[in-house]
């Protein structure tokens, strides 16, 4: 699979060398989708969901690392006491 890929590198390299305006156009295109891939998929859901997943280890070296997770009784005053502040 791997030298499928490079073969197929190879080969759009080449053409772009000839001055193909057709490999020149799969090339763009392909950039474009592995961007659109990049921003939809890997930025929006996986960072995400290993933000929930790790939680507070998601920070590391951070500070953040070091600092328990709040108890949920914590995190109710809190929320309390910004609502009544605000």
């Amino acid at each position: 699979m791997l030298v499928d890929a490079l073969l197929a590198l190879a080969i759009l390299i080449a053409l772009l060398g000839i001055g193909n305006t057709l490999a020149r156009s799969i090339l763009e295109r392909t950039r474009e989708l592995g961007v659109l891939l990049d921003t939809i998929i890997v930025r929006s859901v996986l960072v995400t969901a290993l933000n929930r997943d790790l939680g507070h280890r998601m920070w590391w070296p951070a500070k953040l690392a070091r600092k328990p997770d709040p108890a949920p009784a914590e995190l109710r005053q809190e929320r309390a006491t910004a609502l009544t502040a605000g």
